[in-house]
């Protein structure tokens, strides 16, 4: 499966976020697209794409594709939605 960019960025604006997590070290952030299992394939396209990041059961029939590598999301995830903003 190939995604265009401009579909990747409506189809996160949609089922994906950044978040950021609070911890004793300090903030951690991460890159979260979720999806049910019947559209795990499009998670794996998003792993492929970006070359980085793992898919993984989020709960009952969901999973995720996450990016929680600070370097990844630093030099990979940010810098794709600078060049292709909504």
């Amino acid at each position: 499966m190939k995604l265009d960019n401009k579909w990747i960025v409506g189809f996160v604006d949609g089922d994906g976020c950044f978040k950021v997590i609070k911890t004793k070290q300090g903030n951690r952030y991460c890159f979260v697209v979720s999806q049910d299992k019947r559209s795990i394939d499009v998670l794996y396209a998003l792993k492929k794409k970006f070359g980085c990041g793992f898919v993984n059961r989020a709960g009952g029939n969901m999973f995720e594709y996450r990016v929680a590598n600070q370097e990844h999301l630093k030099n990979i995830i940010l810098p794709f939605f600078e060049k292709n903003p909504l």
